[in-house]
């Protein structure tokens, strides 16, 4: 039989929160919510000249980061991260009595559900310290958590790949089409036609 603990005896939490500095850290990268996408893809980091970076906020890899305002789903950290920090409005989760990977595929499970069911915020839903600091956690036997978030991380890169497969295949196909017409009418000089 498992157990259930509160995310809060089984990882750390850190709300970010960003102050401006007229002193900058130079080659400080920053993760804004709208950098995180569907399915662990990061899309992008930011430079920021009006806040320096604290270190509490910096990204690890095995960090889980959570949207704070209206999150639908979490990213998992899965590479070294160079100088990146969490910008505001942002939650990162560092596992510290459970796997991070089995966490991160918990979290995203739940997370949705949690924050319809949970939300603080009158006209934009967010997700508050304590409700998060409570939420109940489904704890495995640590080989079964290890095998679980290795295949959650697993069907997650292989819908990566059936996605980045599935526009290979378009843009060769669009290529062969463009080819075979400029073969026929004799080239790229008829476009305008």
């Amino acid at each position: 039989m498992y157990k259930k603990a509160s995310l809060s005896d089984v990882a750390d939490i850190k709300f970010c929160i960003v102050n401006s500095s007229k002193n900058a850290a130079a080659n400080s990268k920053w993760i804004m919510a709208a950098n995180l996408l569907y399915d662990n893809t990061i899309a992008g980091t930011f430079e920021n000249k009006k806040s320096s970076p604290d270190e509490s906020l910096r990204v690890y890899k095995n960090d889980i980061i959570i949207k704070r305002i209206s999150p639908s789903y979490v990213n998992f950290i899965d590479i070294e991260l160079d100088n990146v920090y969490a910008y505001n409005n942002l939650i990162i989760v560092r596992a510290k009595a459970v796997g991070a990977k089995y966490l991160a595929y918990y979290l995203s499970r739940k997370i949705k559900d949690f924050s319809e069911n949970t939300s603080v915020g009158a006209v934009m839903p967010s997700i508050g310290r304590p409700e998060l600091e409570s939420f109940k956690i489904s704890i495995l036997p640590a080989d079964e958590q290890k095998a679980i978030g290795e295949l959650w991380c697993q069907s997650i890169e292989k819908k990566k790949m059936i996605i980045h497969l599935s526009k290979l295949e378009n843009e060769r196909e669009l290529y062969l089409l463009n080819k075979y017409v400029d073969k026929k009418i004799g080239g790229s000089k008829h476009d305008n036609i």
